[in-house]
């Protein structure tokens, strides 16, 4: 699912819908997925109606990143408030390429490696940036930035550094 090559991917809507890190991590989980401690295994493979089937657009802070195990950027974005939201750029090798979102996973992977330079310990800054992704529930277990209830850009499909 968070490669764009879930039976549902086309059914995430096409234009953005801009929002804070703060509002993002107040959305309320779907009521038959509410406790975000909890893995829900009939989600692995298809999309919550809503938030998984919506692209975001959101301007915060990159404070913090780190290449994961998986081999994804884990991007800890802030808020004005010091809120935190996680953004994952996939490695595109485990993209299909017939993924709807392969082209701009690759993109947005190459522009973060070369801008930030991600490594196996977090990196910590201040970088600016407007960010799309699309909304993710994740179980919560201890990840650094993530939002509280679990909410986090899934593939992340562009991001743009801001002054």
């Amino acid at each position: 699912m968070r490669t764009g090559s879930d039976p549902n991917a086309s059914l995430v809507k096409e234009t953005p819908i801009r929002k804070t890190v703060e509002e993002l991590a107040a959305e309320p989980r779907p009521a038959n997925m509410s406790s975000p401690t909890e893995a829900y295994a009939h989600y692995q493979n298809r999309r919550a109606e809503g938030v998984e089937r919506t692209i975001y657009e959101v301007e915060a802070t990159v404070v913090a990143c780190k290449l994961q195990m998986s081999g994804s950027y884990h991007l800890n974005l802030q808020g004005k408030t010091g809120q935190t939201l996680v953004a994952n750029c996939i490695d595109p090798q485990f993209v299909d390429p017939k993924s709807r979102w392969a082209k701009e996973i690759a993109a947005v992977r190459k522009e973060v490696e070369a801008t930030l330079k991600p490594g196996p310990t977090y990196i910590h800054g201040s970088h600016k940036v407007r960010i799309r992704g699309i909304g993710f529930f994740n179980r919560v277990h201890g990840q650094s930035g993530m939002a509280p209830n679990g909410l986090e850009l899934t593939p992340v499909l562009s991001i743009e550094w801001l002054s």
